[in-house]
């Protein structure tokens, strides 16, 4: 194939990679900016007043339409032309379950290594800039829905669908690039999509560990079940810190004498087995991934790109699709608008 060519398949396999997320981002937008307004002008008793109820139908129709809307398309377009099945991804994992249940760990592992790495990095930039940046907030409110909400978006909707999304549709879409290639994008793009700093890094992680996994079991099963364990310590979480209306700033600047005085004993036991669970887990995966670098010689076995060009051109024309570069300024954006201090 010829240099024009070439890069005019490349930026057809960019727009199919990217063009599925910014479906997803104009609708999820599209349908919440008009829901929010009339909950702003419906009477005070009319249930639209309800956080929990307002995420409860955001997050209805952006993970059981959406998503399944996207993943119907691409397996009507592409899916079917050039084999790929989405459904196959649900079946048993071809490696074993010691194999999986090491991935898991080292996938969850190391997505918390990240989330600590990123938190440094953004306290210091805090610390430079003297700011205050913006983390997005949840607000479900305090509704029986509103708690609902909390566990079945994060626990049940996101490990189905965002699994879908992304280790189907994005990773199968970019894969013909390389699949180092595709766990990388398909990673990024995770990352940004949640359009929250403090995320970015610890979803970009996540999805490319996940997007790894997926590639080596072909089945999609072990990166949900990781995706489902990090949501289900975060929801627990947030539900024992809302019982207890603990101020988790305001714990961080207490002395030790004052924390053991103003805080409960089952809050300190469970803030403490919390930590020893989350530092054991990283040492484990930290553990299992050096034993598989050794085991493997630092070699992964991947499949390379179908277009023998380099790297850097590679990365460049993926990146010059109109669709791509698009997705991605909106993201990138969205993320930095919401990290602007509102006071």
């Amino acid at each position: 194939m010829n240099n024009k060519t070439i890069n005019r398949q490349i930026r057809k396999i960019s727009t199919s990679t990217t063009l599925p997320i910014l479906v997803f981002l104009i609708a999820a937008n599209v349908f919440k900016y008009p829901l929010l307004f009339f909950s702003g002008i419906a009477p005070e008793n009319s249930i639209l007043k309800d956080n929990g109820f307002l995420n409860l139908i955001i997050y209805i129709f952006m993970y059981l339409i959406i998503i399944p809307l996207i993943a119907l398309i691409f397996q009507k377009v592409k899916g079917n032309k050039v084999g790929i099945k989405l459904s196959s991804l649900y079946t048993k994992p071809k490696k074993s379950a010691f194999w999986c249940f090491k991935w898991i760990i080292i996938t969850m592992g190391f997505a918390y290594i990240a989330s600590i790495i990123s938190n440094i990095f953004f306290m210091i930039i805090e610390y430079m800039t003297e700011t205050t940046l913006n983390e997005a907030s949840f607000n479900f409110g305090d509704s029986v829905i509103g708690t609902v909400v909390l566990i079945i978006a994060p626990v049940i909707f996101a490990p189905i669908f965002e699994e879908l999304l992304f280790r189907g549709v994005v990773l199968k879409n970019s894969e013909p690039m390389g699949q180092w290639f595709a766990i990388i994008i398909s990673g990024i793009i995770f990352g940004l999509w949640h359009e929250n700093y403090p995320q970015f890094l610890f979803a970009a992680v996540l999805g490319c560990f996940s997007a790894f996994m997926v590639i080596k079991t072909r089945s999609i099963i072990p990166s949900m079940i990781a995706h489902f364990s990090i949501n289900t310590i975060s929801t627990v979480v947030q539900l024992f810190f809302k019982n207890y209306n603990i101020d988790i700033e305001e714990i961080a600047n207490m002395s030790n004498y004052e924390l053991l005085n103003s805080v409960n004993l089952p809050f300190l036991l469970f803030a403490a087995l919390i930590e020893i669970i989350l530092f054991g887990l990283i040492i484990t995966a930290i553990v299992f991934f050096i034993i598989e670098l050794v085991k493997h010689k630092g070699k992964a076995n991947l499949v390379k790109s179908v277009f023998n060009i380099n790297t850097s051109r590679k990365i460049a024309v993926f990146m010059c699709s109109p669709v791509t570069l698009f997705t991605f300024s909106l993201m990138v954006l969205s993320t930095i608008i919401n990290a602007i201090p509102t006071t």
